[in-house]
């Protein structure tokens, strides 16, 4: 053996970790460039996986971490950035939206009622500065933490079973999104506040993220019209599932933690009873398929694991590193982690780019809001605006402005009279209605709309001011 020969090898032993901790930190320099040109939302989240890279690096189970691992989270993250993909879609060529049909099943299970509104009826608000919203907002935000820290349990302590947990995880995660394409549902903060079709319901999450860190909101709320199914619901049910197949009696703290989270969202006026139910049979589903269907014992992921008692731990000689032989085996893994990867980096740039309120369509109107909302005209006249019809717009908001009381009527009001008359260049009516809306009542939208009519009219102070 020639002198050359052992430092050649000892170095491509350590070559490949080193190697993918730059692939890592160079996707860590690309999300900063990213949060530097404001797309914090998205880059918010993705952040955590190179840090999850670097980490097993460090641990010395880099080759199994990314074995197990890679594809995995970047179908997360995939997953992640097509929430706001979908809404995007939906605004861009104008899909269905629904809402009546999620009031109407609620209404029959509570006697007429919704369970936000009763929790929210014998529970404080965010309004009264109670510390009761920040914890479940607090609850709400925690899921994706917790899927890491369940997911990284089961790796550990039932790694022969970790690729049926990641099959159902994944199928629950896009069987919801193909959930928010066919069917895009009002959640009940936005069914109550923005079209008035049942009793306020305050939205308290905008309201505490926007006063603590209204970063957060971009990061969080990538899609506002996907009440159906819960995947907040869903994936809390899924741990329950999965948390007392492995672990039997242990798996209490997930059941508490599902608890408050079902209790949270309805809370918080994000979901309905309808939709967490409707999560926790999905999670149902794909618990089932996943860990008992007999046809998945032929899947290669699958088949090696076939026999592994629930309980046990993994032999050891599955927890050693792959071999030199077996590192061309991730090759493909690894092509597969780049590609999802750089698709949701596109799919979560094209999110933010079609960011915007929803506007209801005519056909929205027409099957949602007619006959139950004194909003639809108001809307109707906003619409005419739109296209140009002065005349119309004029009578249908004036029909709507008659039908307006209370504050949030009051305010939502102003807004689309603003909108309206600012997009047709009525600049000084537009202006009285934006003022019109006290500043401690404005939405983000509202601010962003004066804002913009304030410079419009060169008063740059008070737009800044806004």
């Amino acid at each position: 053996m020639n002198e050359g020969t052992v430092p050649r090898r000892h170095s491509a032993k350590h070559l490949f970790p080193r190697l993918w901790i730059a692939v890592a930190a160079a996707y860590a320099g690309v999300l900063l460039l990213l949060a530097l040109l404001g797309f914090y939302g998205f880059v918010s989240k993705t952040v955590l996986l190179p840090a999850l890279f670097v980490v097993a690096a460090l641990t010395g189970q880099f080759r199994l971490f990314l074995r197990d691992w890679a594809v995995f989270l970047s179908a997360v993250v995939l997953f992640d950035s097509a929430r706001g993909l979908i809404y995007g879609l939906i605004i861009r060529f104008d899909l269905p939206v629904y809402m009546v049909y999620a009031l109407d099943w609620e209404h029959a299970l509570l006697g007429g009622s919704t369970l936000p509104h009763l929790f929210q009826q014998a529970w404080p608000t965010a309004q009264e500065m109670h510390i009761l919203p920040r914890f479940f907002v607090v609850v709400h935000a925690s899921h994706f933490l917790v899927f890491f820290f369940f997911a990284l349990l089961v790796w550990l302590t039932r790694s022969g079973h970790f690729a049926r947990f990641k099959l159902s995880l994944l199928m629950t995660m896009y069987l919801g999104l193909l959930g928010y394409l066919l069917v895009p549902t009002i959640p009940p903060w936005m069914a109550a506040n923005q079209f008035e079709v049942m009793p306020p319901v305050e939205h308290m999450i905008d309201f505490v993220y926007n006063l603590a860190v209204p970063a957060l909101q971009a990061a969080f709320d990538l899609n506002h019209i996907a009440a159906m199914p819960s995947l907040h619901a869903a994936f809390p049910a899924l741990f329950v599932f999965v948390a007392f197949y492995h672990y039997r009696w242990r798996g209490w703290p997930a059941l508490l933690y599902a608890a408050l989270v079902f209790t949270g969202i309805a809370y918080l006026g994000e979901h309905y009873l309808v939709d967490i139910l409707a999560g926790v049979v999905l999670a149902a589903f794909c618990y089932l398929v996943a860990y008992h269907a007999d046809i998945l014992r032929e899947l290669p992921g699958l088949r090696r694991f076939q026999g592994v008692d629930r309980k046990s731990a993994t032999p050891a000689t599955e927890r050693t590193l792959p071999s030199v032989s077996n590192q061309a085996r991730l090759a493909p893994a690894l092509l597969w982690t780049v590609a999802l990867l750089i698709l949701a980096e596109i799919f979560g740039i094209y999110a933010l780019l079609q960011r915007r309120p929803f506007t209801p369509s005519h056909s929205f109107i027409a099957r949602e809001l007619v006959g139950r909302s004194p909003m639809a005209d108001l809307y109707l006249g906003q619409l005419a605006f739109s296209r140009g019809d002065l005349a119309t717009g004029m009578k249908k908001m004036d029909a709507g402005v008659a039908q307006v009381t209370g504050k949030d009527r009051e305010r939502l009001m102003h807004y689309l009279q603003g909108q309206s008359r600012f997009q047709h260049r009525d600049l000084e009516i537009a202006r009285r209605h934006l003022r019109a809306i006290p500043p401690a009542e404005m939405s983000p939208w509202d601010g962003l709309l004066r804002a913009l009519l304030e410079l419009e009219t060169s008063n740059r102070v008070e737009a800044f001011s806004v």
